[in-house]
Formats: C-alpha cells, sequence, structure tokens
C-alpha cells in the first residue's frame, strides 16, 4: 500500500433576547469549527494500517468519518448538479408562477372582500434565464389579474450592457452600457450597480482548493494533533453501547481525556504553527483577495484589506487564540468520548466539561453524530446543554434528523427543540420547537413529495402569541433529460398560542419549471426600441422624465378600479378607466422564447 494518502476536499448569512451564555455559545462555535478542520487535517496524517493500540483506533476512526463526510459532499453536490439547479457548466431557463392564492376571511383581519377577490384571481410569473458562464442574465417578472396583464419588468445584462424595461408605463428599453456604468453612477450620484453575472464557477475557482494543495496545508496540523495525544490519554471499551433518541447500537467506545495542562499545551502548539505558516497565511490570502476582486468586478466594490493588514490581523488572531489557552476556564479540562462501529466510523462523539463561570460552574455537554438503528433508518443528532451547577436551571438546544429509506420511498423527521433563560427576570424560561415530516416517493420520472410543519414559539412572551402549521405537497416530472417540471400547493395556517383555536389562513399554488441548455435571449436593441442611458443629454433626460410620467398616469387611468381596490391614492387619476385589454398568454405552463 502506498506510503501517500490524499485527502478528499470536504469542500467545492425592543430589547427582549433569549439568554443563553454568550461568552458559552462563542466558544462552543469556535471549538466545533477548530474541531472539525482539526479532524481533517489528522485524516491526512494516518495511513490505512491495522492499528491495535486505543490511540492509534481512535486516530484511525477520525480518517474513516473524515473520508465518509467527503463521499457525502460529493455524492449531494453531484445530485444537485444533476438536476440542473447548481450545474456550472449549463444555461437554465426557469418559470415560476404563483396564483390561487385563497386568504381565509376568518383570518384576514380588515382585509375588504373586493381585495381578496383581487389577490385570488392574481397571478406571478417570473421568467429567470440565465448562463453565468458566458455572463449573460435575462429575466421577466408580470402581474396578472383574472389573465389580464396589470403590470411587469423586464432586465438583462450580458457583458457588454444592463438594460430593463416597464413596457407598461414606457414601451423602450433603457440601457447603459458596461463602460458608461461609472460615469452614471458619478453622475446621477448613484451606489453599487451591477455590472454583470458572477458564475457558480468563478465562486468554486475563486474559493476553491484542490485536493494535493489542502492536503499539503492540513497535513502538518494533523500531525500536531497525533503527536500531542499521549496514549494514556485513550483507553477503549470493547462493549460499548450508544443509547441516544430511544435506540441502542452496540459498539466501541473510546474516551479521550484532556486535562487543564493538556488543552493548554496542544493550543498553545497550534497556536505557534498557525502564526508562523507563512503558506497558509498566503493560500487565505489569495482566496480573500479573489473573492475581492471577484465582487468588485460584478459592481459591487468592497473594502481593500492590504496584505501587511491582513497578516497583521493574523498574528493578532493567533496570539489571542494562545492567550485563550493560557487563560481558559475549564474546571477540570474535557472529556470525549467516541462510540465507532465495526469499519471505523464515528457513530456519535460527546464532549463533557464544566466552565468556571464565577458565582456558579457550567456543566456542559456537546453531542454530534449520526448512526443507523438498522439498515434503512438514519438517525442525526446535533445537541448543546448547559446546566447551572449551583440553581440547576438547565438550557438545551438539540436537532434530531431521523430518515428511512428504501428503494422508492424516503421518509424523516426533522425537529429543533431549545430551551433557553431569557433576559427578562419575570420569565423563567422559554421553549421553542419546529418540526417537520416529510414523505417522498419516486417512480420512474415522477416524484411526488409532502411535507408537515408545525413552529411552536414561546407562549412565554407576549411578543410571539402565535404558533404555525401548514403542508406543502410537490409533484416533480421530468418530461425529457433537460426539463423538469414541479407543481406546488402551499397551505399555511395559525393559531392562538394562548387559547389554542385553529385558523386556516393562506393557500396557494406554485408551477416551475426548469430548462438546461437552453440559450439565453437577450432582447435586440435598436435606435426605435431603446435608449442609451448613459450618453443622454440633460435636455434628453427630462424628455424621458415627462414620458415616464405620462405612461404612469396612463396606467393609472387604465386600471383605475383596480387600483383604487390595491388602496393607491384617487389624486392619479383623471378619468374613468378599465383594465387594460392586453391578454396574458394562456398557456405559460410550456417554456417559450
Amino acid at each position: 500500500m502506498s506510503s501517500e494518502y490524499t485527502f478528499p476536499n470536504p469542500f467545492v448569512p425592543e430589547k427582549r433576547r433569549l439568554k443563553p451564555n454568550r461568552k458559552l455559545i462563542y466558544g462552543l462555535c469556535s471549538a466545533l469549527v477548530f474541531l472539525l478542520l482539526l479532524f481533517a487535517a489528522l485524516a491526512l496524517y494516518i495511513q490505512f494500517d491495522v492499528f491495535k493500540s486505543p490511540k492509534l483506533i481512535y486516530l484511525q476512526s477520525e480518517v474513516s468519518t473524515i473520508e465518509s463526510w467527503s463521499q457525502d459532499w460529493l455524492k449531494l453536490w453531484e445530485d444537485w448538479a444533476k438536476d440542473g439547479t447548481l450545474n456550472p457548466d449549463q444555461p437554465i431557463h426557469s418559470v415560476l408562477e404563483l396564483s390561487d392564492v385563497q386568504i381565509d376571511p376568518d383570518a384576514s383581519g380588515e382585509f375588504p372582500p373586493d381585495l381578496l377577490d383581487v389577490i385570488a384571481k392574481s397571478q406571478l410569473v417570473m421568467d429567470t434565464q440565465e448562463d453565468a458562464g458566458n455572463h449573460q442574465f435575462a429575466q421577466k417578472l408580470d402581474w396578472y389579474v383574472d389573465d389580464t396583464s396589470f403590470l411587469g419588468i423586464e432586465s438583462a445584462m450580458d457583458s457588454e450592457k444592463v438594460l430593463f424595461r416597464i413596457p407598461a408605463i414606457y414601451d423602450k428599453y433603457g440601457y447603459i452600457q458596461a463602460k458608461d456604468i461609472d460615469e452614471m453612477k458619478k453622475r446621477f450620484q448613484m451606489g453599487a450597480f451591477p455590472k454583470r453575472v458572477v458564475s457558480l464557477q468563478e465562486w468554486l475557482d475563486a474559493l476553491g482548493m484542490d485536493s494535493d494543495e489542502f492536503s499539503r496545508l492540513m497535513l502538518p496540523y494533523g500531525k500536531l494533533y497525533a503527536d500531542g495525544i499521549a496514549s494514556e490519554q485513550v483507553t477503549l471499551n470493547k462493549n460499548g453501547v450508544l443509547e441516544e433518541a430511544g435506540t441502542s447500537v452496540k459498539c466501541r467506545e473510546l474516551t479521550i481525556s484532556f486535562s487543564n495542562e493538556d488543552m493548554k499545551r496542544l493550543m498553545s502548539v497550534f497556536a505557534d504553527k498557525l502564526a508562523d505558516d507563512q503558506e497558509l497565511q498566503n493560500k487565505l490570502y489569495d482566496r480573500l483577495l479573489s473573492t475581492r476582486l471577484l465582487i468588485s468586478d460584478s459592481g459591487y466594490p468592497v473594502k481593500y484589506l492590504e496584505k501587511e493588514q491582513f497578516l497583521q490581523q493574523w498574528k493578532q488572531l493567533a496570539a489571542g487564540f494562545k492567550q485563550v489557552a493560557s487563560g481558559q476556564t475549564l474546571r477540570d479540562g474535557l472529556t470525549m468520548k467516541v462510540y465507532i462501529d465495526r469499519h471505523h466510523r464515528i457513530l456519535q462523539r460527546k464532549l463533557d466539561f464544566d466552565v468556571k463561570d464565577g458565582v456558579a460552574d457550567e456543566a456542559v455537554t456537546v453531542k454530534l453524530g449520526s448512526w443507523k438503528a438498522n439498515s434503512s433508518l438514519t438517525y442525526t443528532l446535533l445537541s448543546i446543554a448547559s446546566t447551572n451547577q449551583q440553581q440547576g436551571d438547565k438550557e438545551e438546544i438539540t436537532f434530531l434528523h431521523t430518515q428511512e429509506v428504501d428503494d422508492s420511498r424516503m421518509q424523516g423527521k426533522v425537529a429543533l427543540n431549545m430551551k433557553l433563560h431569557p433576559e427578562d427576570q419575570a420569565v423563567n424560561e422559554t421553549d421553542f420547537s419546529a418540526q417537520l415530516a416529510y414523505d417522498r416517493k419516486t417512480l420512474a420520472d415522477r416524484e411526488t413529495s409532502n411535507y408537515h410543519f408545525k413552529i411552536r414559539m414561546p407562549e412565554e412572551i407576549p411578543q410571539s402569541p402565535f404558533n404555525y402549521e401548514g403542508d406543502i405537497t410537490v409533484d416533480k416530472t421530468r418530461q425529457d433529460p433537460y426539463v423538469t417540471e414541479r407543481n406546488s400547493r402551499i397551505r399555511l395556517g395559525i393559531y392562538s398560542a394562548e387559547d389554542q383555536l385553529s385558523h386556516h389562513l393562506v393557500d396557494f399554488k406554485l408551477h416551475h419549471t426548469l430548462e438546461t441548455g437552453a440559450p439565453v435571449r437577450i432582447p435586440l436593441l435598436s435606435e426605435d426600441n431603446s435608449i442609451n442611458l448613459g450618453q443622454m443629454s440633460d435636455q434628453d433626460m427630462e424628455g424621458v422624465y415627462r414620458d415616464i410620467g405620462q405612461g404612469i398616469q396612463r396606467l393609472a387611468q387604465e386600471h383605475q378600479e383596480l387600483l383604487r381596490v390595491l388602496g393607491v391614492p384617487a389624486a392619479l387619476f383623471d378619468r374613468q378607466g378599465s383594465l387594460g385589454e392586453s391578454k396574458a398568454p394562456r398557456s405559460r405552463n410550456k417554456l417559450s422564447t
């Protein structure tokens, strides 16, 4: 077996607040990120030999788990790309329609009946074409009322120009050439203005890192961690049992103990390595610079950070990390239990430690794991619990996902539960829970999915007196290898947390068609159908303003009754009007150019 091992790269947003211990939360988040990177680095150091000591069994388990994660991420990426939504090499044409919006009159409050009628007869259609690889983008958003066109807006962009139009107000396209954008921003005191479409592949190129490069950068940190653990710190129970979420799984149980001195030593060694690792610093700065240039090039300039400033901040970060290591507030170090199966895959990782908090210690338990109860049922858990050892108050955040899969069906439940202590001393504690159940069936080129969700808001906080419940059904069909169609129905209900009375709130339909490989069609411009906003004189601009004002007046007159229902001031109306005669296409479910 080769002595070299290449690690597969796993990488391709009134003052009544809940009061989890902020320092504790920040510390936990930082620790989790640090551990993930650390274990990824460790995977580069360990080889696939037959390990016998508890320490080497533990290290091999970290390797196997990182490899499994990498394979899962790769499969997820391939599934997304196959669906067409994240394929950086293919242009896409997407048509999304929202229609049949029904609002329960009993739950609509002060909405007048004629407004509810307009909402029910309305339809929003968003037609989007995008070829990010060639920096082309075109979009139309239309609002129809009773199959009659009311208002729409068009926009498009390529590497040479940006254009837009609102046909109901002004029938010509206004466009700005890319070379004139900066001058336009100065002339009209504009802020950021889009210059071009940034492709997904450009983001991947700016942020990504190949496996060999990632391996070379992370290998020293894996070695530091492996060398920093003494054999006597790791013990093995060959007859361990993982008991969690009502399941019981036979496994091996590894216990890794870190005293306060062990923690200080490891963190100090890593802090020194980070401070001296010029190659890592250069690579990270190169990615930061590439990202900044990409964002600025798209029309949204961001502040430039000189390399000297970056290196100085990096040194400060490493020094701060070392200071935390020397002043860490753990009472008796940290204990990590790792439950592994016979394939050296980690089923669950459990961290236990006590944080010194002045008056009273906080006993903290963190659990992170994924395991199978049987061949088809998988559990995924993330749990953070903190108990005040003096008062006995417990704060806890738990995320649990159960999923059962067979050949043609996938069922599961997702639950997020939070029990926290707010700052307001008049409220002892608050409970928040969110639940989602789903059932997806696949047959040939058709897939049907049903989702039911429920959100329970804290009853103790007057600002959030309602709970929410709803259903989503999705029917997905693939017409051919390039076209996917989805028909969805969404129902949302709301009920009072006080009286538990249920009310049907809103019901609507979504239709989505996605076509891959279709070329983007940017409108052809001529002197008759467009105006160059970047080359206009002040006199020309005044004429355009006048025409736009007349277009707004004309729209108000033609749709007077509709605008009255929508609450637009009657001062815009000069004479009686009616809904216009421009009819919406009867078949918008099919793609058209």
